[in-house]
């Protein structure tokens, strides 16, 4: 399957489900994974739920982890968030269109 425009293995995939700690997300990645699907959107929450899991990523999800970060840094500079709350914390999260340069 791929996530974010990578390959990841089926034992990969497995082992994410275990990590991310959000039972919506890894029912969406078994249900996935189970239906053979190729290529799976995520939204920019679930992402950050992968960076958060993928903090000290075993071997072979180091890549995944790598093109989530530079995506969410991309997506701070050029102002692509919106503040969102997830129980009793707020974080921001921009999406939509960037800022539009001069």
């Amino acid at each position: 399957m791929h996530l974010v425009g990578i390959p990841v293995r089926d034992d990969l995939i497995h082992e994410l489900v275990r990590l991310v700690g959000d039972q919506e997300l890894a029912d969406k990645l078994e249900t996935a994974y189970g239906r053979e699907v190729k290529v799976l959107a995520l939204d920019i929450p679930k992402r950050e739920t992968i960076i958060r899991a993928l903090d000290d990523p075993p071997p072979g999800l180091e890549e995944l982890r790598g093109v989530l970060l530079r995506e969410h840094g991309w997506r701070r500079r050029e102002g692509a968030l919106i503040p969102r709350t997830s129980g009793f914390q707020t974080a921001w999260t921009r999406v939509g269109s960037a800022r539009r340069r001069s």
